[in-house]
């Protein structure tokens, strides 16, 4: 290898990504194209994927398979508190899914509680880029490292809202694409809802978002780990205490309730879908 040869693959390392040198100087321009294009994405984004979802969500542990379609998610419980099912609960699992396929209301009303969860989430990454105060780090093989803690001027709308804005952390952002990575946050003080009297979050609850590319321009969400507690009106316990992993994720095409029944049942596998889809 030559010296010119050398310097010259360092000389494109440094320029990859030009963008870069000029957003460390204003590390909120970053937060803000970023929650641009995860919007955008989310907005535009109409393709569908099938993974594995395991989740504890206190102290109850569940291992599912997920189908995504135009109606809703349909899922299918394969393991409970680690282990897989027998199989008459697999059945039994059968049984409510077909129960679900029959019912259109109870697929509307799944449906319409995961479109809630989804524009809360939406609402959140709005507020990201005014709601803290962002530093610069570090870049690492393509990652931009943000560290950020609560703008003083910003006034949550919500109480979801003001938990959040309590919090200080890290952010990473890809840099190629100006795509969430991953964000980590802790609460740096005790949350008071109704001066107190409503409730309190106690300081040192920690927040994580894990996201991945599963195909390139497709990030999905890989992990969600919450640990929050204190104290509800009347005494009454908060523990907010969840961990979830989605894996294994493979985009599928539009399908029916039916056709993600027997995908989730083993009736059809992804591939003999696929080509159905395509005739």
């Amino acid at each position: 290898m030559t010296a010119h040869s050398a310097d010259s693959r360092s000389s494109r390392r440094a320029h990859a990504h030009p963008r870069v040198q000029q957003l460390k100087a204003d590390p909120a321009q970053v937060v803000t194209q970023a929650m641009h294009n995860e919007l955008n994405a989310d907005l535009h984004d109409h393709s569908l994927w099938m993974y594995v979802c395991h989740k504890v969500d206190h102290n109850k542990e569940v291992t599912k398979k997920v189908v995504e379609t135009p109606k809703g998610d349909l899922t299918l419980t394969t393991a409970q508190a680690g282990h897989p099912l027998s199989p008459e609960e697999l059945k039994k699992q059968d049984r409510q899914l077909e129960e679900l396929m029959r019912d259109p209301g109870a697929l509307a009303k799944q449906q319409q509680a995961q479109h809630d969860d989804d524009q809360r989430a939406r609402e959140l990454m709005k507020m990201l880029p005014t709601a803290f105060i962002y530093k610069y780090e570090a870049e690492q093989k393509e990652i931009i490292q943000l560290s950020f803690h609560p703008n003083p001027k910003f006034d949550p709308p919500t109480r979801e809202a003001k938990v959040f804005h309590s919090m200080s952390g890290i952010m990473w952002v890809q840099a190629r694409e100006l795509r969430l990575v991953k964000l980590a946050g802790h609460l740096i003080e005790d949350v008071d809802f109704g001066f107190g009297i409503l409730g309190k979050l106690h300081k040192g609850g920690t927040f994580e978002l894990d996201r991945v590319e599963p195909a390139p321009g497709h990030w999905k969400t890989s992990l969600i780990d919450v640990h929050l507690s204190g104290k509800a009106l009347f005494f009454k316990s908060i523990s907010e205490d969840q961990h979830e992993v989605d894996r294994d994720y493979h985009r599928v095409p539009v399908l029916n309730a039916v056709q993600a029944a027997k995908l989730l049942e083993g009736q059809t596998d992804l591939a003999q879908m696929s080509h159905a889809a395509h005739k």
